[in-house]
């Protein structure tokens, strides 16, 4: 009952002050005033904020230098303005209430009237409009911002960049005025009321109101999202659109809805990509979605998208040559020497204890290990600060050259070995026999026979040839292996055992048959 009698309040109110509006307004004008001579004042809008009205005159010409216009809110007179004060404002009157400041969401009436060496006109059409909820005002940078003391307001420091502020009109103690007295409450500073800048207050001299329009023109663009890779335990979200954003430009990144980290523009460019290791509250879980969201930050002007991301199964780490490489005994990490070789391995994260840290809690549990579930050292620890995480393509490619640069280290081993026929061992074999034991390296199987062993892999031509490749030549009966840079190792015959040559100087080893690459 109650809110019926409130809403019922309100539109009778509502009405009475429509009528007030249309009907004469016995402040500003009299049964006796001047006829109505000059044309009557035609408005339009132009924007309607939390605490103004501007409005413009669209009939200037109709009138002469010596008008004056009588401005009425509310069904009273409130102030006057001069054409050629007009004029100087692209003919704009800007209404900021009667006695007091309009308040936020506030319904009021404007009307206007002109006036010049005893003529008048009528009273223009009533301007109706509900006042915003809030503004949005422009500072430059460099503008002095202030915070609130005891005795008033105190200097904070300079804007470093250009921003929009959303704030409400507030007197010299910093206290919002809207709504309130304008003479025992005179509006000095604006009361920033949200973002980074909350609190602060700057002259209302050094700012400007912005319409919803020219705020929204000036928002930064809104991220368009990419998955840049995924792994178990991490994501990397990508902004395929980072040239659309201006210098200072920073990116809030909210999982599930909760804010985890703001990133800094050149850090995104410099990455390629946002990393996201948890949400605030845990780790990621692998086979797992996230709503990803990242709002754009610009001027204090603010875009936001959002999208869904599945962790990967697996997570790849990088293993450089010489890392310690640890073993968990009796609950405790023993260092169990060192790699040695630069090396690739599927792992996920664990704590000090080696207890793995997928969907635990991000602000009570470090991850400083990781255990290696696959590749060479698999069941082993590294220490996390000393590996580095990488792709499954980047893995597979990677891991190939790692095994090429093995085959080729094992047959460059060779050289200066005997040529044994039918010999399967180091520094001692034939041609097949030396490409099949460097293969055997890698655990790849290959027969003891240049034809059996061209029958394998893939056909490449000779610009296409690579280290690691396979030379068959001499009717199918002998097999060079190419080690790059122009230059074969193979298996010669009893004179001159293993050699590395020249491919050119080689083929005298004619016709070459073909070559073969094994991986």
């Amino acid at each position: 009952m109650n809110r019926f009698i409130s809403k019922a309040v309100t539109f009778v109110t509502m009405i009475l002050m429509l009528t007030a509006a249309v009907m004469p307004v016995g402040a500003v004008g009299d049964e006796g005033e001047a006829l109505s001579l000059l044309p009557k004042p035609v408005l339009s809008e132009i924007a309607v904020f939390s605490g103004k009205f501007e409005l413009k005159l669209e009939n200037p010409d109709d009138y002469d230098k010596e008008t004056v216009f009588e401005i009425a809110v509310d069904g009273e007179k409130t102030s006057s303005s001069t054409i050629e004060k007009l004029a100087s404002n692209k003919y704009v009157f800007e209404i900021t209430g009667g006695r007091s400041y309009f308040a936020p969401e506030t319904l009021h009436t404007v009307r206007v009237k002109a006036s010049a060496e005893g003529a008048a006109s009528e009273w223009s059409d009533v301007f109706s409009a509900v006042t915003a909820e809030k503004t949005v005002y422009y500072a430059a940078k460099g503008r002095t911002y202030y915070r609130q003391a005891k005795n008033g307001l105190t200097e904070a420091g300079q804007l470093p960049d250009a921003g929009y502020f959303t704030a409400v009109l507030c007197n010299a103690y910093g206290e919002n005025c809207e709504g309130k007295n304008k003479k025992t409450d005179p509006a000095k500073y604006i009361l920033i009321t949200e973002g980074e800048y909350k609190g602060c207050c700057i002259s209302v001299s050094e700012v400007r109101r912005k319409t919803e329009a020219q705020v929204s023109a000036a928002a930064p663009a809104k991220p368009k999202l990419t998955e840049a890779f995924n792994s178990a335990d991490k994501l990397g979200v990508g902004i395929s659109n980072l040239s659309d954003y201006r210098k200072g430009t920073v990116f809030n990144v909210y999982v599930g809805g909760k804010k985890l980290k703001t990133v800094k523009l050149a850090a995104v460019k410099r990455d390629g990509y946002i990393s996201v290791y948890s949400d605030p509250d845990s780790y990621l879980k692998k086979k797992t979605k996230y709503k990803i969201t990242v709002e754009a930050v610009s001027r204090q002007i603010s875009t936001k998208a959002s999208k869904t991301f599945t962790t990967g199964s697996t997570t790849y780490f990088s293993l450089k040559k010489g890392i310690t490489v640890y073993t968990l005994k009796n609950g405790k990490f023993v260092s169990d020497g060192k790699t040695g070789y630069d090396t690739f391995g599927e792992g996920v994260r664990t704590d000090a204890a080696g207890k793995t840290i997928a969907g635990k809690s991000a602000g009570t549990v470090t991850g400083v290990y990781v255990k290696l579930t696959g590749g060479d050292y698999k069941g082993c620890y590294v220490k996390a600060s000393s590996v580095s995480r990488t792709t499954e393509k980047v893995t597979k490619m990677m891991t190939r050259q790692y095994k090429i640069n093995k085959v080729v280290a094992y047959a460059m081993a060779n050289v200066g070995g005997a040529y044994v026929s039918c010999g399967e061992r180091y520094r001692a074999t034939d041609c097949s026999g030396l490409t099949m034991l460097a293969y055997r390296q890698i655990g790849v199987s290959l027969p003891h026979s240049a034809y059996g062993q061209m029958l394998l892999g893939k056909r490449v031509s000779a610009s296409e040839m690579q280290p690691g490749d396979i030379i068959v030549a001499n009717g199918w009966n002998h097999a060079m292996m190419y080690v790059g840079n122009g230059m074969v190792v193979h298996a010669m015959n009893w004179r001159d055992g293993i050699r590395m040559q020249s491919a050119s100087t080689a083929m005298y080893y004619n016709p070459v048959n073909c070559i073969v690459r094994i991986i």
